[in-house]
This record gives structure tokens, C-alpha cells and sequence, in this order.
């Protein structure tokens, strides 16, 4: 037993149970003022009071079995025990011990990632590689791997990311790998693939990088200084310490709160992030040198080998589709000041550019996929946050893909598997 969780269980025990000490000490009194008091004012409020807490505690007691019945999950019935909550957006139950700060595990063991962000629940399997791929697995005529970060990865319980619906998409000739990790860039994909040791297993044969996002905002300061910021300001459970362990509490917060906390973060953000345009171009080069090593790498494990480039599909305040039609994007780097949503969403027009670009340079291998389809669709429909995709988002990306391969590609890809000796 990890003395950490150990501890953090304890901790919460005494709470709850002081927690409930004090309810009972509180109730017996309200009742008891209910009955006796001499006063008619009081007695009304003594049972108003009572049957606030009974009305109050009943939806707390819903809530839980709510959850517990539509995800099949026990730990919602438990809470907060067993749950990291280092803030109220996200709750993990997975224990830290397993994990990097990077998100990658420790240690090399099959593990079950159980996450509450937003108001999303997720079950995930990785392997002992730290990838959402069954490592038991039949090699097929044509095998893909998906390379991104999170949104490769996918917020999503296991068989509602877009690999896992690319897969059945794709049909019975077409195994897919996962090889997408929370929070990494295009720099880290060759190592992805090298640790994943799939091209020692199976000839693969298409590559998709769903990236740019994450190549994004960092060099600017801006993701680390809102996520510090949030926490400072509004999502330590520190500070509200009731979030911890009351799920409906928990629950209303972040309907409530987290669209107010976003605004106000961006405003303190604007005065706070060392905003140099300079950084655009350097960005852009960085990531244009990364994604091309990355292809000429993969071209050399399989000269064969099709390469798809797939911008990813954001929404700072705006979609990024809205942005990239509506907007005089050339005005941006003249201006001195810009509003934070401007800022990523000009930053992610430059890696959208980037992409199309670079499959420019490799007409034979390399073909870039526009985004253009999600534009029939609202935002809140496909993301559950500003980049992660709800199940609907994922499918729909997955379908246009998988139509790309059928009509583009298909037809050019040898149908052979590697024979490993």
C-alpha cells in the first residue's frame, strides 16, 4: 500500500467522519428546536434548516448512484475516497505512484487509468508500454499507427477513441495502433514509435499525426501560465476544500464556475505571458523541422509507407475553422496587443499551414487532410474542453479519415505483413 494513498485515505476518513458526527449533533438539534421551541420563528426555521439538509444529503445520495449506475463504477459511490483530487476538474483513481509528471508510467505493467475530468468519465487500458493498444494482437494486411498527443490518446473510455473507431471504420483488413501519449508533441512521435517496437512486429503501412495543438501555446508560456494560474485562482481543492468530498458540490462547480474562471484567467493571462511575435515563426519552424523528421524517419523503416497530416480541431472561444475563414490573419502580426483566443488560435493557423506545407514536399508519400468537415457541426456537439473530443467528434474524424484511405489509398498499399523471423 502506497503511503501516500494511505495517508490521503486516512486524512478523509477523519474528515467524513467528523463531518457526519457533527450532522448528527446539528440534526438532533434542529429537531429538537423544531418541536420545543418557544418561539414560532425559530421552530419554522429549525425545520426549514432540517429539511434543507434532507433535501440537500437525498441529491448528494442520488448523484452518486446516478453515476455509479450509468458507468458501472463503484468508486462514485465512495468518493472521495481512493481519488486523487489535486483539482476539481479533473480526479484521477489511478493511483500517482504509477505515473510520471508527463503522464507516462513509471513502470512497465498493464495498468487501468479511471478519470473524472469535467464532467467526463473515462476507463482506460494501457499496455505495459504505456499505449492503448492490446499487445496480443493479429497482424492484418494493412496496419496503421495513430501518432498525437492527448487527443490521439483520447479522453475517451477504451473503444470511443478515433483509432478505435478508425479501426472499425477501416474494416477486417486493417489493424490500428495507438500510439498517441497525454501531452506530447511532434518532437517526441519518433520515440513513440520506437518504443512501441511495432516495426519489429508488422510491416506498417500508413501513419496518421492528428497534431499541431500541443506544438502550440507553449513556447509562449501560456498553457503552463493557465494551468498554475487555475489552480492559484480558482481550482485548488486547498482552498475549497469542500469539493473534495462532496461529488454534487464538485458537480456544480464546474458547470457553474469554469466557464466565469476561464475569462478571468485569460485576462490575468494577457498581463502575466511574455507575448513575443518573434515566437510565431520560431514555433512554426520548430514544429515544421519535427513533423518533417518524423516522416522522413518513418519513410525510412518503410519507403512505402503513406503519411496522413491531420491538423487538430480546437475551440478557443472561436472554432478554429470560424478563425481560419473569417479572420485577416496577416493584421495579427502587426498588432501589439491581442486578445489571448487570437493569440492560440493564430498559433494553430501557423502548424495548419505547416502541415499543408510539408505535404506539399512529399507528393508521393505524405497527404494532408483538411478539418473542413467538422464545420457542419457546433463545437459543443464534438469537444468536451477546448481540444478532446467527445465519442460523436471522434467518429466523425474517424469517418473522414477512414474515407480518405478507401478512396486515396487503399488501392496503392501492397497487402503484405512483415514476417518477423
Amino acid at each position: 500500500m502506497n503511503s501516500e494513498l494511505l495517508n490521503m485515505d486516512m486524512e478523509r476518513l477523519i474528515v467524513v467522519v467528523l463531518f457526519f458526527l457533527f450532522l448528527y449533533v446539528f440534526l438532533k438539534l434542529f429537531l429538537f428546536l423544531a418541536k420545543t421551541a418557544k418561539y414560532k420563528f425559530i421552530r419554522y426555521l429549525s425545520q426549514g434548516l432540517l429539511l434543507c439538509t434532507i433535501i440537500v444529503l437525498s441529491i448528494e445520495v442520488i448523484v452518486r448512484f446516478s453515476y455509479f449506475l450509468y458507468y458501472k463504477e463503484v468508486n462514485f459511490l465512495v468518493y472521495p475516497f481512493r481519488a486523487f483530487t489535486r483539482n476539481y476538474i479533473n480526479i484521477n483513481w489511478t493511483p500517482q505512484y504509477y505515473f510520471r509528471k508527463d503522464g507516462n508510467l513509471i513502470n512497465d505493467i498493464p495498468i487501468i487509468i479511471k478519470e473524472y475530468q469535467g464532467l467526463n468519465y473515462f476507463k482506460v487500458t494501457q499496455n505495459h508500454l504505456g499505449f492503448r493498444y492490446n499487445t496480443a494482437f493479429n497482424a492484418r494486411n494493412i496496419n496503421v499507427v495513430t501518432l498525437g498527443g492527448s487527443s490521439t490518446w483520447g479522453h475517451n473510455t477504451d473503444d470511443q477513441t478515433y483509432p478505435d473507431y478508425l479501426e472499425d471504420f477501416l474494416g477486417k483488413d486493417f489493424k490500428v495502433f495507438n500510439l498517441g501519449k497525454r501531452a506530447h508533441v511532434a518532437g517526441n512521435f519518433i520515440n513513440n514509435f520506437q518504443k512501441s517496437q511495432l516495426n519489429h512486429q508488422v510491416k506498417i503501412n500508413i501513419a496518421i499525426l492528428y497534431c499541431g495543438h500541443n506544438d502550440s501555446g507553449s513556447h509562449h508560456g501560456i498553457f503552463p501560465a493557465y494551468a498554475s494560474l487555475g489552480t492559484a485562482l480558482f481550482y485548488n481543492t486547498e482552498k475549497f476544500s469542500l469539493i473534495k468530498y462532496s461529488l454534487l458540490v464538485r458537480n456544480l462547480s464546474v458547470l457553474l464556475f469554469s466557464s466565469t474562471a476561464e475569462k478571468i484567467i485569460n485576462k490575468q493571462l494577457l498581463r502575466k505571458v511574455d507575448f513575443v511575435h518573434d515566437n510565431f515563426t520560431k514555433s512554426q519552424q520548430s514544429f515544421e523541422n519535427n513533423v518533417v523528421k518524423i516522416i522522413e524517419y518513418l519513410r525510412s523503416q518503410n519507403n512505402d509507407m503513406k503519411v496522413l497530416l491531420v491538423p487538430e480541431y480546437t475551440n478557443y472561444y472561436i472554432s478554429f475553422l470560424d478563425f481560419k475563414k473569417s479572420i485577416n490573419h496577416q493584421d495579427y502580426i502587426k498588432s501589439k496587443k491581442m486578445e489571448l483566443y487570437k493569440i492560440i488560435n493564430y498559433d494553430l493557423f501557423t502548424k495548419y499551414k505547416s502541415l499543408q506545407k510539408i505535404a506539399k514536399q512529399f507528393p508521393e508519400n505524405v497527404h494532408f487532410i483538411d478539418i473542413d468537415f467538422f464545420a457542419a457541426y457546433s463545437p459543443n456537439e464534438l469537444l468536451m474542453d477546448t481540444v478532446h473530443l467527445y465519442p460523436k467528434g471522434n467518429k466523425i474524424l474517424a469517418q473522414n479519415i477512414a474515407n480518405y484511405i478507401n478512396k486515396e489509398l487503399k488501392t496503392s498499399i501492397p497487402n503484405s505483413v512483415k514476417k518477423i523471423q
